[in-house]
């Protein structure tokens, strides 16, 4: 059973979007709505501490709506997961599903304010989510963002997380079923919540489909199965650069010590 953890966190515009419309929730820290991207890796690199009791959250949000729309839907996401967690004390580790299930419904809720406020017809975000407390780990997404497990003795990596989506229309282009931001009066927000144990020197991906985009599950699996997650992080994005970049991309990677 593992008792700590390294994490490290980046966030880019990519090679073709002049604005980031991802955000994220990583050791309380997140973007503003007008920004763009990470000046460079935010790692921590020092082991963190994670008990029975004192668990730790890491979130990706990517935004949709076009124009500035899609970075409030993810920055409302980023805003009120700090708030939730703030309220959140003593949690116990049987309650997660039901904690990660109120946070969905709460951001939702703020989501779809933002998008009532703004008289827009479609501002939503997605979200891929994990909750490392007791030794293991609870990841939560709802959308096309994508949660990953890197087993080191293995030598294999697992998508955690589902997709949301319906290819029906276009493989290419396939149409969100879930996401933050649906009218809670017309569509009932289910996220998709599992639970996993991870191992000493195991990595967890969390990341947008800014890199899934451009990178295949290989070059994922072989970029985190050495180094830290700092290095992991920026290989990913600079790789995921070079393939294209056609998207805003954004990476947590997290190791268990």
């Amino acid at each position: 059973m593992y008792k700590s953890i390294r994490s490290a966190c980046v966030s880019h515009t990519g090679n073709v979007r002049k604005n980031n419309e991802d955000n994220f929730f990583f050791n309380g820290e997140y973007l503003p709505s007008d920004n763009s991207g990470t000046k460079g890796v935010i790692s921590d690199p020092s082991a963190k501490a994670v008990g029975p009791d004192d668990g730790v959250f890491y979130a990706v949000f990517d935004g949709m709506g076009g124009g500035e729309y899609g970075e409030i839907a993810s920055f409302r996401c980023a805003e009120e997961t700090a708030l939730f967690f703030s309220d959140e004390n003593n949690i116990n580790s049987r309650d997660i599903p039901d904690i990660l299930e109120d946070l969905c419904s709460s951001l939702n809720d703020a989501v779809f304010s933002a998008k009532t406020d703004l008289s827009a017809y479609q501002v939503g975000s997605t979200i891929a989510s994990v909750y490392l407390v007791n030794g293991g780990a609870w990841a939560c997404n709802i959308g096309d963002s994508k949660v990953f497990w890197y087993s080191k003795r293995k030598q294999e990596l697992r998508q955690i997380s589902v997709d949301h989506t319906d290819r029906h229309f276009s493989a290419d282009n396939p149409v969100l079923t879930q996401y933050l931001g649906i009218d809670p009066k017309e569509i009932r927000i289910e996220p998709y919540i599992t639970f996993f144990e991870p191992e000493s020197n195991d990595k967890i991906i969390l990341c947008s489909d800014g890199l899934t985009d451009m990178l295949s599950e290989a070059i994922i699996s072989e970029t985190v199965s050495f180094g830290m997650p700092a290095g992991n992080a920026e290989n990913m994005l600079n790789n995921a650069l070079e393939a294209g970049g056609r998207d805003n991309i954004s990476v947590i990677v997290i190791e268990i010590i």
